[in-house]
């Protein structure tokens, strides 16, 4: 079963792996407020790990691999940012290149971890890129966690693949305002890691962000069929410029 990017996006939606509601009140932008004095992280795993409709939709997505690609030079994985990434979009956006994906909307660092064996490792890839953290960071977990997890990933496939190219994405700026005031702290620590590590680190906000304050540009924010911009997803031509950013770091 092959899914389409535009099908896979409302699957995404309706079945509520992702922020897709309206921008219009401050007060009802999703996410945690990291910076509030009266903000506790969670060390606990977090509600979208255990909601029974996200697990579903999870193994209906590892399902459908099963009948496609088992090898591909390059793998895409990680959340609904790079899951959306797929069909149409990413052969136009990126032709010439064999790249399977195999993100998950909604998907955390603890779902990543736990499935990376299987959905990434298995295929043996030269490149595997990464965009993983945005859902831990929206669920309130503790960023020392999500790092923590995120480290151990990243050991996992060096351990697993020593002489493929590894690229750590940074969560990239969105519309709502919770994300974008924890989200370049936390991309900071993520690039100190990488640094550390040896592995690439490409970060998406200085050609998606605003300059003058912290969120997504205008020109690259999804609008839904009922005119309301997604909170944290971009458009087409936000994934023309990643495409642009990625290609460099993946081409042979």
């Amino acid at each position: 079963m092959k899914l389409h990017a535009r099908v896979l996006f409302t699957i995404i939606c309706t079945l509520g792996l992702t922020q897709c509601r309206s921008s219009d009140q401050r007060a009802e932008t999703i996410g945690q407020d990291y910076l509030d004095r009266e903000f506790k992280c969670s060390e606990a795993p977090l509600s979208v790990e255990s909601d029974l409709r996200i697990q579903f939709a999870r193994t209906a997505f590892r399902e459908s691999w099963k009948n496609g690609k088992t090898t591909a030079d390059i793998v895409f994985t990680g959340d609904s940012t790079m899951a959306i990434f797929g069909g149409d979009r990413l052969h136009t956006l990126l032709p010439g290149l064999d790249i399977a994906n195999r993100a998950i909307g909604g998907e955390t660092t603890a779902g990543l971890l736990d499935r990376l064996d299987a959905d990434v490792v298995s295929m043996h890839p030269r490149v595997v890129a990464i965009v993983i953290g945005g859902n831990d960071l929206l669920g309130g977990r503790c960023m020392r966690t999500a790092l923590q997890n995120t480290e151990m990933i990243f050991k996992k496939l060096k351990g697993s693949l020593p002489n493929s190219t590894l690229i750590m994405v940074s969560i990239p700026p969105v519309v709502s305002w919770k994300a974008n005031n924890i989200t370049p702290y936390y991309n900071r620590k993520l690039e100190y890691l990488t640094r550390d590590m040896g592995i690439t680190f490409l970060d998406l906000w200085p050609s998606l962000a605003e300059a003058e304050k912290p969120g997504l540009k205008q020109e690259y924010r999804f609008v839904m069929p009922n005119g309301k911009e997604d909170q944290v997803h971009f458009n087409e031509a936000g994934y023309a410029v990643f495409a642009r950013l990625l290609r460099p770091l993946i081409a042979p």
